[in-house]
């Protein structure tokens, strides 16, 4: 640190780092993880180019005004599509107002645990999927915990107080995000167990169904990224940037008899 005549700083360099690393890792770690911090809802092919039929790559831009928006863009250079990208919220709001069309009742609900049977298996697999991301995520914050345990006791008692406490504080939070992923990885080992309790119950089917464009709007992009990804197989992009949803089963059967019912093209 620069010298600033009889000023006594309140910790020293060494503690200074330390703090630094605990908060953000590393300086070299710091530029990397900065680039990891955006995440891109419907990533990885989730939304495609109905022209080439190409995965469309989202993005961040920022318009004339200095607003930044959600973008997806086809980058398949043969591809003869006019307009190359659209805009995320064309999407989004796209689902929500499909989503709004639908009501679902009592006959949907009874449709839909005789069409479960048929697609139990993909549901199983989706749970064991679940299982597997859940024990990895879980792994790694077990692994930062040791790591913040280890550097928790080497500070020793007279560590600055700022250092203990912060580092204290974060153990906590580690703590208590174990033991919630552990809970749900334990209620996916007893829907696995008993597969038929993967059939959801008719007031939280009806509640579910009915509340998804809400739930939707109000979600974060993770969250939007985990529903749409429940419902839907992918979006298909037209050449007038207009989207088309292909619905997951039971979603596709049960859409269908919503959209008959309501005489809803």
């Amino acid at each position: 640190m620069r010298d600033y005549g009889n000023f006594k700083p309140m910790i020293t360099e060494d503690e200074y780092n330390a703090v630094q690393e605990i908060n953000y890792g590393t300086p070299k770690a710091i530029s990397s993880r900065k680039k990891r911090l955006t995440y891109y809802p419907f990533a990885h092919g989730f939304v495609r180019c109905d022209v080439c039929g190409g995965a469309m790559v989202p993005g961040a831009s920022k318009s004339k005004s200095g607003t930044r928006y959600l973008y997806y863009r086809c980058t398949n250079k043969g591809c003869h599509r006019v307009q190359k990208s659209v805009r995320g919220n064309t999407i989004f709001n796209s689902l929500y107002d499909e989503l709004n069309h639908l009501k679902f009742d009592e006959k949907h609900y009874q449709e839909y645990v005789k069409t479960f049977s048929k697609y139990s298996s993909e549901v199983l697999e989706g749970f064991r999927k679940d299982k597997r991301s859940l024990a990895g995520t879980r792994s790694a914050k077990q692994k930062r915990l040791e790591e913040l345990s280890d550097k928790y006791i080497s500070l020793g008692k007279d560590a600055n107080a700022t250092i203990r406490q912060r580092l204290s504080s974060e153990i906590d939070v580690l703590n208590k995000q174990v033991e919630d992923l552990t809970r749900q990885i334990k209620e996916l080992d007893e829907k696995l167990k008993n597969s038929d309790k993967a059939i959801v119950s008719r007031d939280e089917f009806l509640n579910t169904l009915n509340n998804l464009a809400d739930k939707m709007k109000s979600g974060d992009a993770v969250e939007k990224d985990i529903l749409a990804r429940k419902m839907l197989l992918n979006t298909v992009i037209d050449d007038k940037n207009s989207p088309s949803f292909i619905w997951k089963e039971p979603f596709a059967t049960l859409i269908e008899l919503s959209k008959m019912h309501l005489g809803w093209g």
